[in-house]
């Protein structure tokens, strides 16, 4: 690379080769300018003449050359609608590589080429850059144009605020200007035009090409009353929005008939109307046709309703108010007759049809026709609550609503008038005079009010100021120690508030009824009536109070009373205390009956019961036995006494049968269902034993399983063993003492005896079958023998024969001997073998002292080793 070259010079360049030898010929000579591609240019101008729909882009020659000659531009549009946006050359829009693009350094192009070719939307900036060529190649390109123009299209809204207003022949229109933007297509507009569409379709009137024209005129219109419909769209230089602003109108004429409305407020009626379409003429009066009843016709009462007047008052107003008292009296009406009004309107144009009547919606009205009736009353000691039945006829409350009643009393002072009461009443059918004196009679009258005034007074009426009882004591409910009556005691109550009483009730609490609760049950107490009324007590079976009521056994009996006097019933007194409980026959047997017996006699113990649940309540008065050992129970005999626990039975046999009895308890309701039993055996010798033989080791072991004792418990045992010496069975007690192995401790029943007794001391031979026979003994005697034990164990003894069949084989220091078993029953004692013993003489015969004794407790052989060949 040569440097430091002067730009735009030409250089020629020749080339040699070399080597360690030297330089080679030149080259053919080259010639090369010092220069670049161009400069970066300034960003393209974007402009638009006012009213011109072309866009001009301009651009120039960049600063730096750098050597060459430009030779052509390039003028890039930014595209968004391309993937990805950016700019991109498009010479079907602006060819600025050639005349005259090139030469002039700018294109024209129409707005409408831009938005279709590139993809612009309104309101879009549009934007450009340019590059410069030379020979060397592009330049970068120029930085982007600035925000200048925009895209436009034809306006997106029409005018806003189209009005109208017309006069007999010709409708005035208005509209607001469009402020350049969105509405207009971001192009300034140009005019605007206007339409007949009357018709339904659009029919031009009028263009107004002149952006700041906001009114036109539509002449020679008729007839005046029709209705005229105009629309209105916006122009600009790309053409006209498809936008519409409508407005409809009609031509002036006489107005219509206003609609009037009669309501009321308070004791006036309201006359008001809505003004109706004028027709384009302003309505200058109203003439308000009130029906008069002394001839039946609509006319005007000016002095009544003057509606013209009423128009041209400050402020306005469309109504007028009229006494009701004018209709009733002015007018003729009857009251409950139906208000009715007509009416016309007056503009420039003349009067208007007269309106339709006004409907149904207010009668005449007057004070109240007739008098409150049904007057009645309820009171306390020192208040007296006053109700009467409402009036409701229409004719009566003179067809306006009541705004309530007067009431009047006299003060409990009859034919006096000065100290009489009157109280307003503005709400219900009822009032509360407080403050009185108890026992003292008031005389009432009520009139009904409206707001026309009072009717007339009703008949009178009296009452006395007095309460019903105050609220009594609580039942006190109590039973007598052996009784099975329950009594009820209740006492007047302190208030009697001013009358006396005239009957009680009382209210027995039924746990079965539904919902649980208080009831009067006259058949068990009618407290209403003597005896029980003057006693202020009833007396009740128990039987009766559960029976009816539905008690269980331990529920608390329960009442309450209530007092009664002409204004009736006290508050119930509150539930009596918890005092009796609901009684019944014992629930249970006395417990833990036992028996013990003699030889003829049977003793009975039990325990005592508790008063609750298991005596239901009622404390025990006795017991009863019963004897069921034949299965049927028969009395025995009745304890009338609750403290006595035993009873004993005599008289009986024979001992060791078993005897059954029964024990029920008693209370003032009688006897209890439920039994307890026992069954016990009169005492009497006990059964035999069973006894067992069985083997350990070298002993012989008896044992036995107690028997029945029968009654008296079983003092000794004995064992009778088989004595083969002469075949009887006889007690060996220092072999087995059964008597002794009971008593000791711990008490066992068994015996454990040497074989060898069997065959030396009893003489059994090997092989015999060893016997036990077996007594027990009580207080009563000894009991029978027992069978003969079963045949289970045998004599048995050492055996009784040598070993046979001996044979050897040997090696030099060896000798294996072998040898028969022995297998007969009485060869071997009747005992199984256990083994055999082994013994040479150690190579001496006749010396026994160096003999040599082996064991074998498995087979029948055995080797001896380490001998002397």
């Amino acid at each position: 690379t040569f440097t430091g070259l002067t730009t735009g010079t030409t250089y020629t360049f020749t080339v040699k080769a070399v080597n360690i030898f030297g330089n080679g010929p030149a080259s053919s000579s080259f010639s090369y300018i010092s220069a670049d591609k161009p400069g970066q240019m300034d960003p393209v101008v974007i402009s638009q003449a006012t009213g011109s729909s072309l866009v001009k882009f301009d651009w120039a020659q960049p600063s730096a050359t750098n050597g060459l000659s430009i030779t052509s531009y390039k003028l890039l549009f930014y595209k968004p609608n391309a993937s990805p946006a950016g700019y991109v050359e498009v010479t079907s829009l602006c060819n600025a590589e050639v005349d005259p693009a090139f030469s002039a350094t700018e294109c024209s192009i129409e707005m409408a080429s831009l938005l279709s070719t590139l993809g612009y939307s309104a309101g879009d900036y549009i934007k450009a850059t340019a590059v410069a060529v030379n020979a060397r190649g592009e330049s970068t390109a120029s930085n982007p144009s600035t925000d200048s123009v925009r895209a436009q299209v034809i306006p997106a809204s029409a005018p806003g605020n189209l009005a109208a207003t017309s006069t007999k022949n010709t409708v005035t229109l208005t509209w607001s200007s469009m402020t350049t933007g969105s509405a207009t297509g971001y192009s300034a507009i140009t005019g605007y035009k206007i339409y007949d569409k009357t018709s339904g379709t659009e029919s031009l009137t009028t263009t107004i090409n002149s952006a700041g024209t906001l009114t036109y005129t539509v002449s020679g219109l008729s007839p005046a009353g029709n209705s005229f419909t105009y629309t209105l769209s916006a122009v600009n230089i790309y053409g006209e929005s498809t936008a519409r602003s409508t407005v409809t109108i009609v031509l002036a004429g006489v107005p219509d008939a206003p609609t009037a409305t009669v309501s009321q407020s308070g004791t006036n009626v309201v006359v008001s109307w809505t003004a109706p379409t004028n027709n384009g003429a302003t309505i200058t009066g109203y003439a308000v046709l009130l029906l008069d009843m002394t001839d039946s016709q609509y006319r005007e009462h000016a002095s009544l309703c003057n509606g013209t007047a009423v128009l041209q008052s400050t402020p306005a107003s469309l109504q007028c108010s009229i006494p009701m008292s004018a209709f009733t009296s002015t007018l003729a009406y009857s009251a409950g007759t139906n208000i009715k009004v007509e009416m016309t309107a007056t503009n420039s144009k003349g009067t208007g049809s007269v309106s339709s009547p006004s409907a149904d919606s207010i009668v005449a009205q007057k004070a109240p026709q007739a008098a409150p009736t049904g007057l009645s009353a309820t009171s306390t000691t020192t208040t007296i609550a006053l109700s009467w039945s409402a009036l409701t006829a229409s004719s009566d409350i003179g067809y306006s609503a009541l705004t309530g009643y007067i009431v009047v009393h006299d003060n409990g002072t009859p034919g006096t008038t000065s100290d009489d009461v009157t109280q307003s009443v503005t709400s219900g059918l009822t009032h509360t005079f407080t403050g009185l004196t108890t026992g003292t009679t008031y005389t009432f009258t009520v009139k009904a009010v409206n707001i026309f005034g009072n009717g007339p007074a009703s008949s009178s009426f009296s009452y006395i100021s007095a309460d019903k009882p105050g609220q009594m004591d609580p039942v006190v409910i109590s039973q007598a120690t052996g009784s099975s009556l329950v009594k009820f005691d209740w006492a007047q109550p302190s208030a009697t508030n001013g009358l006396s009483i005239t009957s009680y009730k009382l209210l027995f609490y039924k746990p079965n009824a539904s919902p649980a609760g208080y009831v009067e049950v006259t058949s068990l107490c009618n407290a209403e009536v003597d005896p029980a009324f003057s006693a202020t007590e009833c007396s009740i079976e128990m039987a009766s109070l559960l029976s009816t009521l539905g008690y269980s056994a331990g529920d608390y009996i329960k009442a309450t009373a209530v007092a009664v006097n002409a204004r009736g019933e006290s508050t119930a007194s509150n539930p009596s205390t918890d005092s009796v409980r609901a009684q019944v026959i014992p629930a249970s047997a006395p417990g833990n009956l036992a028996a013990t017996s003699t030889k003829n006699t049977v003793t009975l113990t039990w325990s005592s019961m508790t008063t609750g649940s298991a005596t239901g309540y009622s404390a025990i008065t006795g017991y009863k036995i019963y004897d069921k050992t034949s299965g049927t129970e028969s009395l025995t005999t009745t304890i009338n006494s609750a403290g006595t626990l035993t009873y004993t039975v005599s008289g009986l046999s024979p001992a060791g049968n078993s005897f059954t009895y029964t024990l029920s308890a008693v209370n003032i309701y009688g006897e209890s269902t439920a039994r307890s039993t026992v069954t016990i055996v009169l005492a009497g010798v006990p059964d035999a034993p069973t006894a067992t033989v069985s083997q350990s080791g070298t002993n012989v072991v008896v044992s036995w399983t107690a028997p029945t004792n029968n009654g008296a418990t079983i003092t000794g045992y004995a064992v009778l063993l088989l004595d083969m010496t002469d075949s009887q069975y006889r007690e060996h007690a220092s072999l087995c003492n059964g008597t002794a192995v009971l008593q000791s401790t711990p008490a066992s029943l068994q015996c454990s005896i040497p074989m060898s007794a069997f065959t030396s001391t009893l003489a059994y031979s090997a092989g015999t079958n060893i016997k036990v026979e077996m007594t027990a003994t009580n207080s009563k005697g000894t009991g029978s023998v027992s069978s003969p034990s079963a045949d289970s164990i045998v004599a048995q003894k050492a055996p009784q024969a040598a070993p046979t069949g001996l044979s050897a084989t040997s090696t030099t220091t060896t000798i294996a001997l072998s040898w028969s078993a022995l297998t007969a029953s009485s060869d071997i004692g009747y005992s199984a073998l256990t083994g055999y013993i082994v013994v040479h003489d150690n190579g001496t015969p006749g010396t026994t002292s160096d003999d040599v004794t082996q064991s074998v407790t498995s087979g029948l052989t055995h080797t001896f080793t380490g001998l002397t060949t």
